[in-house]
């Protein structure tokens, strides 16, 4: 009888430490769903932001087509005063994009520096656009040009 009570407290000790190690497991059990859930929300979280992100990419894309087509089709004349004078070009317009530039009048321009700025405008073709820079050593031919194109242009937005 002596041992009575030892083992009574001992049999409540493993009573404790058995409800201990249940709630430990229910509790680790609850805090790994608690994990999933969350690491589930916030794959969703992102997948959603991929996806908006996707979609304003997309807009923006097709705002910048729709700017890019924002000339009407035909030929315009454009003038741009160069160093030696008027510089006069003609700008084709197909399909709302400038398929060419051609330089037809530039008597009094000096022909080593034109040669120089004429070459801006198969860049204006290529980017669709007469926003370039000015070539060094011809920079007022260039600006003539640039004015020129650009004053063409002007007549494809507004007609």
């Amino acid at each position: 009888m002596k041992y009575t009570e030892f083992i009574t407290k001992l049999v409540s000790l493993v009573v404790i430490i058995g409800s201990l190690a249940s709630f430990q497991v229910v509790a680790n059990g609850r805090a790994e769903e608690a994990a999933r859930v969350k690491a589930e929300q916030k794959a969703a979280a992102k997948a959603e932001a991929e996806r908006k992100k996707a979609e304003a990419k997309a807009a923006a894309d097709k705002a910048a087509a729709e700017a890019a087509k924002k000339y009407k089709d035909g030929i315009y004349e454009g003038i741009g005063e160069g160093f030696g004078g008027n510089i006069k070009v003609r700008v084709t317009v197909t399909d709302g994009e400038i398929t060419d530039i051609d330089a037809y009048e530039h008597n009094d321009e000096d022909d080593e520096y034109f040669g120089m700025a004429v070459a801006l405008l198969d860049h204006m073709v290529e980017i669709n656009d007469p926003g370039v820079d000015v070539v060094s050593e011809a920079t007022f031919s260039s600006q003539g040009l640039i004015e020129a194109v650009g004053n063409a242009l002007e007549k494809a937005v507004n007609q």
